[in-house]
């Protein structure tokens, strides 16, 4: 693994960083309506006036400290007057981006700088489809990954909690997203050991098998499949002249975005 041979802290960052802002511009594709209407929307609606909001928001039983980061971003947009349609659509996408490759960096920095670590991180395909979307799961992911370069465990144990008196350690997670960089973690744990002892055709073979195996899907969910929902937008944006057009949508409740992307007037 001749990959982060050399490469010191600060170029390692911009490897991640350039990774996460890549996956903003090639993953172009619908995944789940929470990345729009628990964010954006909530978000459009607060900074611009106008907008629709879901049940959850009506009832007043969701938190708006997500929303409220993409709110100050919309909001300094609209005071600068940049808020043009695309940068609308990309900014809070840049922003999480750029979050979670400080997540890929403390993951790293949690592994030892070990560049199997790097090289996981790099090709896992989910996090690529993910790390970039405006979803609550992929903020909690990242500061999960943050949390974890702070207060470490080790080989499977929570080492850092075994200093102090606790003796237990209670994890909640919700969804399935935030357990990915334990798992990664658990992943170069194993490979590590193995790579110190394995042929150099060896390790050839596994991080070439990594790479294919992680860029089919990487190019198929994120540029493919559920691709109609975003491709639609610009033509909307072409047709819609001010927010009093209707638009019917037929297809399932919440499978695109609204006026976050559409940005009219």
């Amino acid at each position: 693994m001749a990959l982060a041979s050399g490469l010191r802290p600060l170029q390692v960052f911009i490897l991640l960083l350039s990774a996460r802002i890549l996956s903003v511009f090639l993953v172009q594709t619908w995944y789940v309506p929470d990345e729009y209407w628990q964010t954006l929307e909530v978000a459009h609606k607060h900074v611009f006036g106008y907008g629709e909001l879901t049940w959850e928001w009506q009832k007043g039983i969701r938190s708006y400290l997500y929303p409220s980061v993409v709110s100050a971003i919309y909001y300094a947009l609209k005071l600068t007057s940049l808020d043009y349609p695309t940068i609308v659509v990309l900014a809070p996408r840049i922003f999480q981006a750029i979050l979670s490759a400080f997540a890929d960096f403390s993951f790293y920095k949690w592994s030892g700088n070990r560049k199997w670590a790097l090289f996981v991180i790099l090709t896992s395909w989910f996090w690529f489809y993910t790390a970039s979307r405006t979803l609550l799961q992929t903020t909690e992911t990242a500061l999960v990954a943050i949390a974890l370069s702070m207060f470490p465990f080790k080989a499977g144990k929570p080492s850092y909690y075994e200093k102090g008196k606790e003796k237990s350690l209670l994890i909640v997670i919700k969804f399935v997203l935030p357990l990915l960089p334990m798992l990664m973690y658990l992943a170069q744990d194993v490979i590590v050991p193995w790579s110190r002892k394995a042929k150099k055709w060896q390790l050839y073979t596994l991080a070439g098998l990594l790479v294919v195996g992680n860029v089919a899907p990487a190019f198929y969910f994120g540029t493919v499949h559920q691709s109609g929902p975003l491709r639609v937008m610009p033509l909307l944006r072409e047709e819609i002249k001010d927010n009093k057009t209707s638009v019917l949508f037929l297809m399932p409740c919440h499978s695109t975005p609204l006026y976050s992307y559409q940005k009219v007037k």
